[in-house]
């Protein structure tokens, strides 16, 4: 049952992926499409290319500024209830969304010309990342099923009384329900991290731009996978040699390639 519910999340998540960096490429090639046919008349005019570029995006549909919060919102809602299904689709998303940055940098740098050269960061970024996930995900899968709001229900009514969500035992321990918390939040915070890098072609950025936005949502997924994962966690409840094992499997990497013999 539980291979054919990775086997099922595998095939939901390529096919809206699929879906999705399709639209998004043909978007990308209709807008440029549409800008080889602007004219510009008169002598002292000026066109800032890349402000032109992505208003022409967000008035063809590419305008996603509200996506990541409402994505936030339902991730939240959803994976404590099947942080099975969202786990093997991880692995999915961790393995498509570096395709889908290296795709699409070729496709934007043939249809803009080496403007778009630095969108080269993005792909560097979501290999990086993936590295990251998919060097941790055995622990993250571990993980995973203490996200779920059900087993600390009764402590997060409990704890309202001791200030909310976020309160400490009389032993100086987190409470269940705020370590499913730190999981739930982690965990849907690497998963966006992933979106939000493969998609980010979406935009036309400087080079500062991009290596910023690269950089920003590598760190931000790199600290929701050292939470999801338990490396942050391992540190409070004591136990340093979880976290170890971790941070090496991290530098082992997914293939073990840095790997002692």
């Amino acid at each position: 049952m539980l291979d054919l519910a990775k086997i099922l999340s595998g095939l939901i998540t390529v096919t809206v992926s699929s879906l999705l960096t399709i639209k998004a490429l043909r978007l990308v090639v209709r807008v440029n499409r549409d800008n080889n046919h602007v004219s510009i008349q008169g002598d002292s005019n000026t066109v800032n290319i890349i402000k032109q570029y992505n208003d022409r995006i967000r008035e063809n549909g590419g305008g996603y500024s509200l996506l990541g919060g409402v994505t936030l919102i339902l991730l939240l809602i959803a994976f404590p209830f099947y942080s099975g299904f969202f786990s093997a689709s991880l692995y999915v998303i961790a393995m498509i969304c570096p395709l889908v940055a290296l795709i699409a940098f070729a496709t934007v740098l043939k249809c803009e010309g080496s403007g778009r050269i630095w969108d080269v960061w993005y792909v560097f970024g979501t290999v990086a990342l993936s590295w990251v996930t998919i060097s941790t995900l055995p622990y993250i899968e571990n993980t995973a099923p203490f996200g779920a709001y059900i087993k600390p229900f009764q402590e997060f009514l409990a704890g309202l009384q001791y200030g909310g969500i976020f309160y400490v035992s009389e032993h100086g321990q987190l409470n269940s329900a705020t370590v499913s918390a730190f999981v739930c939040v982690g965990f849907s915070v690497l998963y966006l991290s992933h979106l939000w890098l493969g998609f980010s072609f979406l935009k036309w950025r400087t080079f500062d731009g991009s290596l910023t936005h690269a950089s920003t949502f590598l760190v931000i997924g790199v600290a929701g996978a050292a939470i999801c994962s338990g490396w942050m966690l391992a540190y409070h409840f004591q136990r340093p040699e979880y976290a170890s094992t971790v941070f090496h499997a991290v530098l082992d990497g997914p293939f073990g390639i840095l790997r002692s013999p």
